[in-house]
């Protein structure tokens, strides 16, 4: 079903290129460039799950010790700067320039691997076994060092992360609370009130802290006009600016303003152009620039990657895409409640892609963050493939 999804998305995507879009030769090269690198990847992936599903136990270790490796070198970095500035660190500021820019486009891979570390918390407490073998409590302690270096740097991507993680432990901790002489219950309860209150204190302290979420609620109603007001469409607000004075004399938070008012200019296309104004990245500027050319806009994204693809493909390859999505975070629930509780890595990858792709531009581009989420689902993959449940723990297959 999954293939079928992908293909009909395929299909749908060349057959608007070809005959509806009013950029065709954008569009094919979008195509061409971006979304057949995509399946590459994913074919690739299933080509290499199969070839290497007899003996894994090599390529898991390698995986599993590489993204601890990882984790353990951003906690040391962030505590390293944090110790030389006196103060909380302004993302990876202070970082050699290559490094800076490698580690700020992981964001989203190292969330990716917090969702495997947390698979693979709950198959050890579910199953009471696991072939690495290792402290259920130095995984959580070592897990919330990572977590809080990140979060020191002021990462939202790392603040939605940390309570994706805590919500998701706090439930699976009270799943099974209720069992009759279950002795862990009590834990079990006290365990997720204090991961509840430790997410909410994160979030709490996050919105204290920054000013842009003071200024969100005044800023939604000036920058929700957007026929009224363009200046959304034009350079007038630079990105990277904090602020930006409208021609009316107000002044609002540039963040904020251009995030509101691209999300309903965004939605305003989607359902002015249903059948799609054709695969791209530049979609929501191509869309702008059909349907308002007196806006002048130099638009091209706008840092929604969920809504642009909407824009692109239209309501039919939008629905495709989330069906292949949504079918992917179901057969990992499935094979989760079935006891393979490492495929919960999948929804929980869903979750956060669709999260992130409301905020930034990190879907459906051939990037490093997205390829790598596509690692991540297959990661689940060969670790599903190369091991069997028998009684009540997961073993490696030799054959």
């Amino acid at each position: 079903m999954l293939f079928v999804l992908l293909a009909a998305f395929t299909a749908w995507a060349y057959f608007q290129a070809f005959l509806i879009s009013p950029f065709p030769g954008n569009s094919l090269n979008e195509l061409r460039g971006q979304w057949l690198m995509q399946l590459t990847v994913f074919l690739t992936a299933i080509i290499v799950v199969k070839a290497l599903s007899g003996n894994m136990k090599a390529v898991l270790m390698a995986v599993y010790w590489g993204i601890w490796f990882l984790l353990f070198a951003l906690f040391v970095m962030s505590m390293w700067r944090w110790s030389q500035t006196g103060a909380l660190p302004d993302r990876w500021g202070g970082l050699p320039g290559t490094l800076r820019t490698g580690l700020q486009n992981m964001s989203m891979t190292t969330v990716a691997f917090w969702m495997f570390m947390l698979a693979d918390l709950i198959a050890r407490i579910k199953s009471g076994s696991w072939y690495f073998q290792r402290s259920t409590l130095g995984w959580l302690a070592v897990l919330a060092l990572t977590l809080f270096g990140l979060y020191i740097q002021n990462m939202r991507t790392a603040l939605i992360a940390i309570v994706l993680v805590s919500v998701v432990v706090a439930v699976f901790l009270l799943s099974n609370m209720l069992k009759v002489g279950d002795k862990w219950r009590w834990r079990r309860i006290v365990g997720s009130f204090a991961l509840a209150v430790v997410a909410f204190a994160l979030v709490a302290t996050y919105v204290s802290r920054d000013p842009r979420w003071g200024s969100l609620m005044a800023t939604v109603p000036i920058a929700w006009h957007i026929h009224e007001d363009t200046t959304w469409a034009t350079d007038t607000c630079k990105a990277d600016a904090l602020n930006c004075k409208l021609p009316n004399g107000q002044v609002v938070g540039v963040s904020n303003y251009l995030r509101i008012a691209w999300l309903h200019a965004s939605l305003d296309e989607f359902f002015r152009n249903p059948l799609g104004i054709g695969y791209s990245r530049q979609a929501f500027g191509n869309a702008l620039n059909y349907d308002h050319p007196d806006y002048h806009t130099v638009i091209t994204r706008a840092n929604n990657s969920v809504l642009t693809l909407a824009i692109g493909v239209g309501v039919p390859g939008f629905l495709l895409m989330m069906g292949f999505l949504f079918y992917l975070s179901w057969l990992g629930y499935v094979k989760a409640v079935q006891g393979q509780w490492v495929f919960m890595l999948l929804p929980l990858l869903v979750m956060k892609t669709l999260i992130a792709g409301f905020s930034r531009f990190v879907m459906f581009n051939s990037n490093m963050e997205f390829l790598m989420f596509i690692f991540g689902v297959f990661t689940a993959a060969l670790i599903g493939i190369s091991q069997q449940r028998t009684d009540g723990a997961y073993k490696l297959r030799d054959n």
